[in-house]
């Protein structure tokens, strides 16, 4: 009888194994493909030459240029009906 309860026990070992590294491989695609894209974007955005700067901020947020507030007002009024409606 003991056999069997260990061979039922290393098999639940063994299931939880597999769903552990299953989530560690998706959390590896997902930083991959999601995480070091955007940690390199907002790198970028921070830099302006070869130091770091907010000049690309200043430029965007620069009132003399309405066309961009406009453009994030509507990326906003956008995002928000359709998380709203979705």
């Amino acid at each position: 009888m003991k056999p069997a309860r260990d061979a039922h026990r290393w098999g639940r070992l063994l299931a939880k194994a597999r769903t552990y590294l299953l989530v560690l491989v998706v959390l590896a695609i997902l930083l991959s493909y999601v995480g070091y894209p955007l940690l390199q974007t907002v790198l970028m955005s921070l830099t302006s030459g070869s130091e770091l700067s907010l000049a690309n901020y200043r430029e965007f947020f620069n009132r003399q240029r309405p066309i961009n507030l406009e453009a994030l007002g509507n990326s906003l009024y956008l995002s928000f009906w359709t998380v709203l409606l979705s």
